[in-house]
């Protein structure tokens, strides 16, 4: 009976965030530079991957970028649920509430897997993307109010942002070459 009032308690406080959340989003944060950043950056983005992905390849990376946005994605939920961090500039006010630049982030990925295909320049362009986000990118999202680390630094984004990209690279190009072993 215990843990029934525990989840009911739970319950009704994710209501009362999910209340605040939304109420914060409509007065704070939508259709605020932030938010227009954020939407305009995505779809620019966007619109520049269509018109530079090779579409010899357009499967491959296409994989490659959903297994990346879903790792990517399920991490900042994560974080966020665990309050190492929010966003101040919300783009929607619940779930993955900065999915724009999960977007940005793995049309970033996917350009660099299309473009660098040896492991030595991947893993070099690897880690100049990875300090970038790390030491530029998030600081800057700070700067703008877009990011609020809380027990999260920018250190420890570098490692994970770099085993992405290299662990992603390494399946998908497993897949490919099981796919073609087998089709000979």
């Amino acid at each position: 009976m215990k843990e029934i009032n525990m989840l009911e308690r739970m319950k009704e406080l994710q209501d009362e965030v999910s209340i605040l959340r939304v109420n914060y989003w409509i007065e704070e944060v939508l259709f605020s530079f932030q938010w227009w950043f954020l939407v305009i950056s995505m779809f620019i983005f966007v619109y520049i991957w269509i018109k530079i992905v090779d579409q010899t390849k357009l499967v491959k990376i296409l994989l490659y970028g959903s297994i990346s946005f879903s790792i990517i994605n399920f991490l900042d939920v994560l974080g966020s649920e665990f309050i190492l961090w929010d966003y101040p500039a919300m783009i929607i006010p619940g779930g993955s509430r900065i999915i724009c630049i999960n977007i940005i982030i793995t049309i970033i990925f996917m350009t660099l897997y299309q473009y660098f295909n040896s492991w030595k320049t991947y893993l070099i362009a690897s880690t100049v993307t990875s300090l970038t986000f790390s030491f530029v990118l998030e600081p800057l999202a700070i700067f703008m109010d877009i990011y609020q680390p809380y027990t999260w630094e920018h250190i420890y984004s570098f490692p994970i942002y770099i085993l992405i990209m290299v662990s992603v690279k390494w399946f998908v190009d497993k897949l490919v070459f099981v796919q073609a072993k087998h089709k000979q």
